[in-house]
């Protein structure tokens, strides 16, 4: 017999698929609420104190009444001030740039709309990196803001600060390609992919105006090496689907992960196959 959408599910799965539905259908007909958000960021497991960085695409969960700042409200009342949010603010433009400048104050995040909001509000302060800045807001802000950064994913990075206060990583309608901390698990283990790159003639502008000579670096692809983690995130999804906790948000799909768990299973896939985030040499 045809099987019905109730029969598919076990009875818990089922009420969750009927509230989804009912998110998804609400966001199209009167856009998505502060309210909504905060709901479903509760039920993502999030919790106040958490020391979350953030992945995030606006546009995924449909009309947002009041847009990027309802949804950076939510999660701060969320979260509160007893915790800290951190955003990338990348500006990765500066990788191909001649003579690259970071002004900490006016340059604009690359990637995404929410980041920007983020960035731009008096509340939150902004780490100093040719490349790799992150914006944070709440409790321990200023030290990540503050902290001098070498590298944009070493042991003196906000990545290594999530890693060392067992933080989470909350994507915000984003899927698993967007984990930089990804990146820092092949830094740590000096994958042969990659190289130390720096920025000769680059420069910094500080808070105060002040121009610095940059020293910070970022570990890149060298050349002729392709990205592909489709395999690696489809065993994310399969075999460690356990580790993250989904929920709907409007149109947006929004899952919670443990920054160590996610760090943990990188290194042992690296560990197991250097060559298991790109395209093997030979095959690409």
């Amino acid at each position: 017999r045809q099987m019905c959408i109730r029969d598919r599910y076990n009875n818990g799965n089922y009420s969750q698929f009927v509230h989804s539905v009912k998110l998804i259908i609400g966001s199209y007909a009167m856009g998505v609420t502060g309210e909504m958000i905060f709901e479903g960021l509760h039920r993502s497991g999030l919790k106040a104190g958490d020391r979350v960085l953030v992945h995030s695409s606006l546009k995924s969960f449909g009309r947002v009444d009041g847009g990027a700042e309802t949804v950076i409200e939510a999660l701060m009342r969320v979260i509160t001030e007893n915790g800290t949010i951190l955003m990338p603010t990348f500006t990765l433009s500066n990788m191909s740039a001649e003579r690259p400048v970071f002004d900490v104050l006016r340059s604009p995040s690359e990637v995404g709309k929410i980041t920007e909001v983020f960035r731009r509000r008096e509340d939150t302060c902004r780490s100093l990196h040719i490349t790799h800045s992150v914006s944070a807001w709440g409790k321990e802000a200023e030290g990540v803001a503050s902290m001098s950064v070498t590298s944009a994913w070493g042991k003196d990075s906000p990545f290594q600060w999530l890693l060392d206060r067992d933080g989470k990583i909350l994507m915000l309608g984003t899927d698993y390609n967007t984990c930089t901390l990804i990146h820092k698990a092949e830094e740590d283990l000096q994958i042969p992919y990659r190289e130390m790159t720096s920025y000769p003639g680059s420069s910094l502008i500080l808070s105060d105006g002040k121009v610095i000579s940059n020293s910070t670096k970022v570990y890149v692809r060298k050349e002729g090496v392709v990205s592909d983690w489709s395999a690696f995130i489809a065993e994310l999804k399969g075999k460690h689907s356990g580790i993250a906790k989904q929920v709907q948000i409007g149109q947006a799909s929004v899952s919670v992960v443990g920054a160590r768990e996610l760090y943990d299973i990188t290194v042992r896939a690296i560990r197991q196959n250097a060559y298991a985030l790109v395209k093997e040499p030979g095959n690409s």
